[in-house]
């Protein structure tokens, strides 16, 4: 079993995602919507996938919120 979490991009601290957002651990995708423009823009963050035997990987991941049209 792999686990995945997404966090801060220094790893540090559990990701602060837009309101309206959030990550489910167990599909591992990003769910909801982005209800104001205050987050329009690009989000850098850190997911980490970590095995049974505590082996992890990390990968940088960017989130780009484009304006309402």
């Amino acid at each position: 079993m792999i686990t995945v979490t997404i966090l801060s991009e220094d790893g540090k601290q559990p990701a602060r995602l837009p309101e309206g957002l959030r990550f489910n651990g167990v599909t591992t995708q990003l769910e909801g919507y982005i209800p104001t423009t205050k987050d329009v823009g690009e989000k850098r963050y850190l997911l980490r996938a970590t095995d049974q035997g505590g082996g992890s990987i990390d990968k940088i991941f960017v989130l780009k919120i484009n304006p309402a049209s």
